[in-house]
């Protein structure tokens, strides 16, 4: 989990850096969890932050796309 988080502040610094600090928070977040999840549940980096269209990451995003209506 530590190492998921020193990735997500390297990212920030980058966002800050690189385009003045915007960005999509809930899918930064979203990411950072599953990386989370990955190392902590399966022991694997999965590197959705630098891959958002890793599997792992699309499937999440499909699990948590909740449609109400």
């Amino acid at each position: 989990m530590q190492s998921s988080a020193d990735h997500l502040v390297k990212q920030f610094e980058s966002i800050i850096e690189t385009r003045g600090g915007n960005f999509e928070s809930k899918e930064s977040a979203g990411l950072f969890t599953m990386d989370v999840i990955g190392s902590a549940v399966f022991g694997i980096d999965l590197d959705c932050r630098n891959d958002p269209q890793n599997t792992f990451a699309v499937m999440g995003r499909r699990f948590f796309d909740i449609n109400i209506t």
